[in-house]
């Protein structure tokens, strides 16, 4: 993933790291965020509870996503409904 503020309608910078929420997401709420790992550093949380969402991360971007997350969650409910306005519930057609 490439940050993409210029294409993304909410961009947050806490610590020194930018979060993003991207429109046309899928579920459940969700923000990304690029850690110093590298490639391999970008972390998916849940804009719920601030716990990353189940997938492959190396420790090294566990560590830091547990260090930085104490100064994330005061913003999830800001994150949150930035996802909800750019991603609306979808109708399911027939």
């Amino acid at each position: 993933m490439t940050p993409r503020d210029e294409f993304s309608p909410y961009a947050k910078t806490i610590q020194g790291k930018r979060i993003y929420v991207y429109p046309n997401d899928h579920p459940p709420p969700h923000a990304h965020v690029r850690l110093d790992d590298g490639r391999d550093g970008i972390i998916l949380f849940d804009l719920r509870s601030g716990d990353p969402l189940p997938g492959s991360y190396t420790r090294r971007a566990l560590r830091e996503w547990q260090a930085l997350r104490p100064h994330v969650v005061e913003f999830l409910e800001e994150m949150r409904t930035a996802f909800d306005r750019f991603n609306p519930p979808r109708e399911v057609s027939p």
